[in-house]
């Protein structure tokens, strides 16, 4: 790198000649300084700063000595002038006490304020109020308060006038007057009225019902249950009738009764355990197919029943009871390998690994539940038993669905 240097005097110095890291040596001349000599330096072309020397620092610092001398000896004079200020302040604003008179005077209100001499402490107020007294105003006669008037009041009403006294004989005939307004309140029992029972006592452990305005009824307990026969009907304890959605009686053979369910010494037996009833009374409609109960029967209509219709069963011998038994066990149950598309009865069936259309294959054969929709649609419902799966299908417009797995 070169080294790039310019020296003379002051007079041929030229900044904006000089390049970026030139120096420029002042031999004479240079008039802001004592010797005439200085030091330049360009850093970017065009700009050039001065470098000041030992001696250039000594004597900036002299010749600014008288200016900073002038300048702090201001500074010292201005806070001098605002401590004084602040003293004065405080000597005129400090109030060391306070005294206040009332004349007995009467006109025009007025207040007479005066400052004592100020002091180191602080300084002393006082107020004089003159005419605070107000002329003497008239007299007016008040009546007292009528028992009539009481009595309205009491009443709920209400009374216009607008001056009224309360003496020693009206507040006393006011206070008889709001013993009896209130006597139940006085005896302990809230009336309904007031939002009470209008009872002092209650029954043990009754329950207590709605009576309108007047005191509420106590509905002694006793063995059943609580109902009411009808909307808004006295609310009664015992046996809950069949219309209530009890069973009428408080025995089974009463409640069989109720509900005309025979019981066991209306049944005959056949073959030890294969029992029957004669005749019984439909409780619902049965179309033709229709399995159902008669007494601890398994039965399957072979007619259309009506509800209320009377259903009048034969006995049977065992070798008929078995051969009923076997029918339905054949429609809702298949033994051996079967194709589960032709598996379309409402029931259960269990089948074997080998039938056609599984899902999948288990050893341990498989248990199938079919339900029956509208329009004869079906749904087979499966279980590969001995494992935890469940896979179902569904049958419509002639078809089955592929299975899937839930």
């Amino acid at each position: 790198m070169a080294i790039q240097m310019r020296r003379g005097a002051y007079s041929d110095f030229d900044p904006t000649k000089m390049v970026a890291g030139e120096w420029a040596i002042v031999t004479s001349g240079d008039p802001t300084t004592v010797t005439g000599r200085a030091v330049y330096h360009c850093f970017v072309a065009g700009q050039v700063e001065k470098i000041a020397s030992y001696s250039d620092a000594a004597q900036i610092i002299i010749n600014s000595i008288p200016e900073t001398v002038d300048a702090l000896t201001e500074a010292v004079e201005e806070a001098e002038e605002a401590r004084e200020d602040a003293e004065e302040a405080r000597e005129q604003k400090v109030i060391t006490s306070a005294t206040a008179t009332v004349d007995a005077n009467i006109g025009t209100p007025s207040v007479d304020v005066s400052l004592g001499q100020p002091s180191a402490l602080g300084r002393a107020i006082s107020f004089v109020f003159h005419n605070l007294k107000g002329p003497k105003g008239d007299t007016v006669s008040v009546d007292p308060v009528t028992t009539t008037q009481i009595d309205t009041i009491v009443a709920d009403g209400t009374v216009t006038d607008d001056l009224k006294a309360l003496t020693g004989t009206g507040l006393t005939y006011l206070w008889g007057k709001l013993k009896l307004k209130f006597a139940t309140l006085a005896n302990g029992v809230v009336t309904v009225a007031q939002g009470g029972t209008g009872k002092a006592t209650h029954t043990s452990n009754a329950v207590l019902t709605g009576n309108g305005t007047s005191a509420v009824n106590n509905v002694a307990t006793a063995d059943g249950a609580l109902y009411a026969t009808a909307a808004n009907g006295a609310a009664q304890f015992g046996t809950l009738p069949v219309a209530q959605g009890g069973t009428g009686g408080t025995t089974a053979a009463a409640a069989r009764s109720e509900l005309s369910v025979p019981s066991t010494t209306d049944l005959g037996d056949v073959a030890g355990s294969i029992a029957y009833v004669e005749s019984v009374t439909a409780k619902t409609n049965h179309a033709v197919g229709d399995y159902f109960m008669l007494g601890n029967v398994l039965m399957k209509a072979t007619a259309a029943i009506a509800t209320g219709e009377t259903i009048n069963a034969s006995k049977a011998t065992p070798a008929t009871v078995q051969s009923q038994i076997d029918t339905l066990r054949d429609s809702v149950y298949r033994e051996g390998p079967v194709d589960l598309n032709s598996i379309s009865t409402t029931g259960f069936a269990y089948v074997y690994n080998a039938s056609a259309n599984l899902p999948v294959q288990n050893n341990g054969g498989m248990l199938i539940t079919v339900t029956g929709g509208g329009g004869g649609t079906r749904i087979q419902a499966m279980v590969p038993l001995g494992r935890y799966q469940l896979f179902v299908r569904f049958f419509g417009s002639s078809v089955w669905s592929d299975w899937r797995e839930l």
